[in-house]
C-alpha cells in the first residue's frame, strides 16, 4: 500500500479549513450534516499542497493540476488506516464531473493524516461496493450501520497518488 502519511498538518491548513467550514455551513446531502466539512478542507488542502495544485473548490472536484481535476474524499480516523479499511463515495456525488478520486483520512485530533490513493471513477465504480443507508457494515465489528447509500471500496484497491 502506497499510502502517504502527513506527521505535521501544517497550522495555516488548520485555520484556514476551520474558516471555510463555517463559511460554507452545511453542504444539500451531507451524510454528516456538515460536521466532516473542517476535516474534508484539510483533506484537499493537503492533497493540493502534495500535488503543488490549484484549490478552484467547484462542486466538481476540489484539486487542479495541470488540467488533470481530483475530488478529494476525506474521513476522520482515531488510527493508521489499514488496507482493508473502506473509501466511500456518496450515492448523492456518483456525477461529479473529475478525473479521479482522491481518499485521504485525518486524525480525528488533525495530528496526523494520510493520502490514501486514487482511482478514476469509473474503475471505482465498476469496483466499488454499493451500501444501502441503514445497512449495517459487514465489515464493522461494532455493529456500524451506514448513513447514507455509498459505494465503498477498501483501500488496498487504490492506485498511488
Amino acid at each position: 500500500m502506497n499510502m502517504i502519511e502527513i506527521t505535521d498538518i501544517p497550522q495555516y491548513i488548520l485555520v484556514d479549513a476551520i474558516k471555510r467550514s463555517k463559511k460554507l455551513g452545511r453542504l444539500h446531502n451531507s451524510i454528516t450534516k456538515g460536521a466532516g466539512n473542517i476535516v474534508g478542507y484539510i483533506g484537499q488542502a493537503l492533497v493540493a499542497r502534495h500535488l503543488k495544485a490549484n484549490e478552484p473548490d467547484t462542486y466538481e472536484y476540489d484539486v487542479e493540476k495541470d488540467g488533470v481535476r481530483y475530488e478529494v474524499k476525506s474521513k476522520s480516523c482515531t488510527s493508521k488506516p489499514r488496507p482493508d479499511y473502506d473509501c466511500s463515495v456518496s450515492k448523492a456525488n456518483t456525477e461529479q464531473e473529475c478525473d479521479y478520486y482522491v481518499f485521504v483520512r485525518v486524525m480525528q485530533d488533525f495530528s496526523k493524516a494520510w493520502i490514501l490513493g486514487k482511482k478514476k471513477p469509473k474503475k471505482y465504480f465498476k469496483e466499488a461496493r454499493f451500501c444501502k443507508k441503514g445497512e449495517k457494515d459487514e465489515k464493522s465489528h461494532l455493529g456500524w450501520k451506514f448513513k447514507g447509500d455509498c459505494y465503498n471500496l477498501d483501500i488496498a484497491s487504490l492506485d498511488p497518488l
